[in-house]
């Protein structure tokens, strides 16, 4: 962000939750709305899964931060779509696990303004 004042987190999160392309929050939204609001460098992991279950992985890395962050966004598979099925947000070897996108979002997202999880 060009200016010292942080970011609304929550309109952040409902940003994404409304502008995804898929249906569901995946890397590339991720990596497009992260990187347009903070200093951040990123790396598309892809997609693994079965035909219950997807996640799309990515990695993240403040500017002058050492200890990467991974996020992983679950979405289950019924009925011919993905339904949303919690998140992981790891920094370094911390890891948060959230039983929804939006929890999970917010605190991604926070780690984005401040380093750290709510």
């Amino acid at each position: 962000m060009s200016t010292t004042e942080s970011p609304n987190i929550a309109e952040l999160v409902d940003d994404t939750l409304d502008w995804v392309h898929y249906g569901e929050p995946n890397s590339t939204d991720l990596i497009e709305l992260a990187t347009l609001t903070f200093d951040l460098a990123a790396q598309d992991l892809g997609f693994r899964g079965n035909d219950a279950r997807i996640v799309s992985a990515t990695e993240f890395r403040r500017d002058g931060s050492t200890q990467p962050c991974l996020v992983e966004i679950f979405s289950t598979l019924a009925d011919g779509r993905a339904v949303p099925d919690g998140m992981t947000v790891t920094i370094g070897e911390d890891k948060h696990t959230f039983a929804t996108h939006k929890e999970g979002l917010t605190a991604f997202y926070t780690w984005c303004d401040t380093g750290s999880t709510p």
